[in-house]
């Protein structure tokens, strides 16, 4: 940003996803806004993968050299990401090779256990949404993970631990 550190907009982003009884017609909906990294937006590529046996095409929206990202599948799976902000750091599998193994999935339940699976290195927030009007939403940091469902059909997140077990944990962590 070129605005003085004071008067900068913060460089968030906000998932959703929509489900009946949600929306009006039934549809089910998900999207989110990317205001991280503005300078980032020319690096973004859209990235199309045949699918093969059992693994579905993909169709994701990362910057430039990374392996998965933001995206969707053939199976009716789509994926969104928040970064959340915590101190806490591991070695384990990075985000955006989770979200690739995701997006690899035809299924909710499949998809879940690409998210949690194995050692957490950094805090992520990553909503599935899934054709069949079913939604998910996966805190992941480096002390667990917690999984938030839809109230009424809504999924709503931005850049903020909401779950109360993680909130608690990276509240007392961070002192």
């Amino acid at each position: 940003s070129n605005l003085p550190a004071d008067k900068a907009v913060p460089q968030e982003c906000t998932a959703f996803s929509l489900l009946p009884p949600a929306t009006q017609d039934g549809a089910v909906i998900a999207g989110q806004s990317w205001d991280y990294a503005p300078v980032q937006r020319e690096a973004v590529v859209i990235v199309r993968i045949p699918g093969e046996g059992e693994r579905p095409t993909l169709l994701f929206f990362p910057e430039a050299g990374m392996i998965g990202g933001k995206g969707c599948n053939n199976a009716g799976l789509s994926l969104t990401l928040n970064a959340l902000r915590a101190k806490e750091y591991a070695i384990g599998v990075p985000v955006h090779i989770r979200m690739r193994r995701i997006l690899e999935c035809a299924t909710l339940d499949k998809a879940y256990e690409a998210a949690v699976k194995g050692e957490i290195p950094g805090s992520a927030n990553l909503i599935m949404t899934h054709k069949d009007g079913l939604a998910l939403d996966v805190e992941l940091s480096p002390v667990g993970a917690e999984v938030l469902m839809p109230q009424q059909g809504v999924l709503v997140h931005s850049n903020h631990f909401i779950g109360s077990y993680l909130r608690a944990r990276h509240r007392l962590a961070s002192g």
